[in-house]
């Protein structure tokens, strides 16, 4: 008897950590519900639904990896796979940028400003920047419960600007390359 009870409370307490697990796994790949992109050219806003998820192949889910939003809210390299961001360490030169559009994104389980329900991301793009994408994420903006891990500029791939692209947005003739800092 003292064997079975044994068993059965070892069943249950692994069973509970198995559980535990599972249930955390997903709040640790939170991301945005939606996104609205607003710039020069643009009538309206561009507005992106649905599952934003890392990993996932949506366009929501593309144009957040792209961006760096996953590593802004956990840090660089902490959601696999994302494309490689290269940290700039002076900000560009206002002439280089080009216009700028800015995403703002919806993410459940982000920390809410007073009066939001969900809390909001935000993100200023420059596609048309001389080089390639350039991602300035402010400072000063909570993830889940914390300051943004990964803010500041970012060279982004050159990806982000055909994203850009096929979702609406009208880029500027393509630029020279100039050397990532």
């Amino acid at each position: 008897m003292l064997r079975r009870l044994i068993a059965v409370t070892a069943a249950t307490a692994g069973l509970s950590a198995a559980a535990a697990i599972v249930l955390a796994t997903p709040a640790l790949a939170k991301g945005p519900s939606q996104a609205s992109i607003i710039g020069p050219g643009l009538a309206r806003p561009i507005v992106l639904s649905g599952n934003g998820e890392p990993g996932e192949q949506g366009p929501l889910a593309v144009l957040a990896g792209q961006t760096g939003l996953f590593d802004a809210l956990f840090g660089a390299g902490a959601i696999a796979p994302t494309p490689t961001m290269n940290q700039l360490r002076t900000p560009p030169p206002a002439a280089v940028l080009g216009p700028r559009y800015t995403v703002i994104y919806t993410v459940p389980g982000v920390t809410p400003q007073p009066g939001e329900q969900f809390g909001q991301i935000r993100q200023d793009l420059y596609p048309g920047a001389v080089g390639g994408p350039v991602i300035y994420t402010p400072p000063g903006q909570n993830g889940f419960s914390q300051p943004l891990q990964v803010t500041g500029w970012l060279r982004a791939s050159p990806q982000l600007a055909r994203t850009l692209a096929r979702l609406g947005v009208r880029l500027p003739p393509a630029t020279p390359a100039a050397p990532r800092t």
